[in-house]
């Protein structure tokens, strides 16, 4: 099953990766980017790579293809588009703009970028969420062309996830140094901000199935001024921007919205403040439901500091220490059988497919 499965990812990543019927092929070309935050405020992050035969791995590949060049203190994400990926590195206030296949460094986009999180592409423009140290929130327009920035759109405090569709970009405001529960809807032709949604307390992920987009609220934690809420799933049709459905979470904080073959995915992790020992359990989510699950598709008793799900697998950042390497771990959802585990950089908080 699981080399099946690995064909599967090698033929679509092959597919995808083509320009004008030549298929471009470079040490990065097939298989899954790992962000590594690496340790705040020593310059210490990088991105890892894996293979799409979970044969290897690659650590460091920034810094490799770049003559040693360090790619800056805290990686946040990275965003694949076309050719290129973005890779925003949080507390250098800057974007690295790299060959997604050989990973070496075309350009940089800095200036009026302040703590940015993540990019979204659309209508040929970069979408910058920052959040600014003084809570001054803004979403930075780049231009494709020079990689600058050409204006900047005034959103609510703590902008975080962004995700693109029709003409459109979503942001979550998960609350920067706060808590914040609110989704803002720009259109990318005026670059103007069309609607504020609130959509429940600390947004954490995005994604769209269909026409809708699902936003998932993890609710604020214990010590948030305003006391501490339930976690929420929202559902928003994207045509009309009306909240169409919620699933309120009692007692439990949601976490690592994740689609994949039809269900959404999200993940509940539970600590033992005495032993602080975690557990973390995955719920499968029928689109259709009228309800949320109650039973779990698979458990573990490690606590991931960041997943993505793909082709019926779990992919699972483990930050151990968050001061030495982290590892990744690969577990089959139906079975929770563990498939693959692979040492990374320090921190890792995502993952990126090729395809």
């Amino acid at each position: 099953m699981y080399a099946m499965l690995a064909m599967f990812f090698v033929a679509c990543s092959s597919d995808d990766n083509t320009s004008d019927g030549v298929e471009i092929v470079g040490n990065y070309t097939n298989g899954i980017f790992v962000v590594n935050e690496g340790n705040f405020g020593t310059g210490n992050s990088d991105v890892s790579f894996i293979d799409a035969n979970f044969s290897s791995v690659d650590n460091n590949i920034f810094s490799d293809a770049n003559q040693g060049q360090a790619l800056g203190d805290v990686a946040q994400s990275i965003t694949l588009y076309e050719d290129l990926a973005f890779v925003v590195v949080n507390n250098s206030d800057k974007v690295a703009v790299v060959d997604r296949h050989s990973f070496e460094l075309i350009s940089t986009v800095e200036g009026q970028l302040s703590l940015p999180r993540y990019v979204a592409i659309s209508n040929g423009k970069g979408y910058i969420t920052n959040w600014d140290e003084n809570d001054d929130a803004y979403v930075s327009v780049v231009d494709l062309e020079t990689y600058t920035v050409t204006e900047t759109i005034d959103v609510d405090f703590g902008p975080e996830k962004i995700i693109e569709k029709d003409g459109r970009v979503y942001v979550a405001h998960q609350g920067g140094f706060g808590q914040n529960n609110k989704l803002t809807v720009i259109d990318t032709n005026s670059d103007s901000v069309i609607d504020v949604l609130e959509v429940g307390d600390v947004p954490n992920s995005l994604q769209i199935v269909g026409n809708d987009l699902w936003v998932l609220a993890g609710g604020n934690p214990s010590w948030a001024a305003t006391g501490e809420t339930d976690g929420k799933l929202v559902k928003i049709d994207m045509g009309s921007l009306e909240i169409t459905q919620e699933f309120d979470f009692e007692g439990v904080s949601a976490s690592l919205l994740e689609y994949d073959q039809g269900r959404l995915y999200y993940t509940v992790s539970i600590t033992d403040w005495d032993t602080y020992e975690t557990e973390a359990h995955v719920f499968a989510f029928d689109p259709n439901s009228t309800s949320l699950p109650t039973e779990s598709v698979f458990s573990t008793d490690r606590a991931f500091y960041g997943a993505a799900i793909k082709d019926g697998m779990y992919f699972g950042g483990d930050a151990k220490d968050y001061a030495s390497d982290g590892s990744v771990v690969i577990y089959d959802l139906e079975n929770g059988e563990q498939l693959y585990e692979f040492t990374v950089g320090i921190t890792p908080n995502g993952f990126y497919f090729t395809e």
